[in-house]
């Protein structure tokens, strides 16, 4: 009888010793998933007012500099003016600001997209912010905004001197207006690209 005390108390601390690690196990198990599970509700409170509406306008070209380079380029006003805008107010980071200056008007008004956002900011690889429609179509700027773009920057060749700029801008609707900017912006984009890939080819445009 008195040998069978201590064998019920060593039962006893390894039966509390595994559930103890089992609760351990789970607690650890949801810590871990947390930053992923926060990840995807901010991202789902950011893309808010976004579809895939199957209208897209893909583009991709093939530039000299690394994908570091290349996301500095687009993400930073000393960039932007190279080959982009004017002039540009961009913070950078997740809901950041992300405006290009196009030129002035006489009265001194900034020509350019207002109140676009950063949907995702992830160098050296990936950077995406909302897009205005253009003046003629103002009343598709509805809130949050529709549209949007994706910049994607990929090494290229062995050396990875060279990157290959993927852009893709998401969001377009039906009907005529519609296409007009759907239009524009098929000819602004493709531009835009010619004047970086000029731009990393050591041409510098001057605003």
């Amino acid at each position: 009888m008195g040998n069978a005390w201590p064998g019920a108390d060593m039962r006893r601390k390894s039966l509390f010793s595994a559930r103890f690690r089992a609760v351990i196990g789970v607690s650890l198990a949801v810590v871990a998933l947390l930053p992923s599970a926060f990840a995807e509700s901010k991202k789902k409170e950011i893309f808010a007012g976004k579809q895939d509406t199957g209208r897209s306008i893909a583009l991709e070209v093939l530039v000299d500099g690394t994908p570091d380079e290349l996301f500095k380029d687009w993400s930073t006003t000393v960039g932007i003016v190279q080959f982009f805008g004017s002039g540009s107010n961009v913070d950078p980071r997740v809901g950041g600001l992300y405006e290009i200056d196009f030129g002035r008007l006489p009265d001194g008004t900034v020509l350019g997209p207002r109140g676009n956002r950063i949907l995702r900011y992830d160098p050296p690889r990936a950077l995406d912010f909302e897009w205005t429609m253009p003046i003629f179509a103002q009343e598709l700027n509805t809130h949050p905004l529709p549209t949007w773009v994706e910049i994607r920057f990929e090494p290229f060749g062995d050396a990875g001197e060279r990157t290959l700029v993927k852009l893709t801008h998401h969001g377009f609707g039906q009907g005529d207006l519609w296409d007009q900017c759907f239009s524009f912006f098929q000819r602004g984009w493709f531009d835009i690209l010619f004047r970086l890939k000029l731009h990393r080819s050591y041409f510098v445009f001057s605003s």
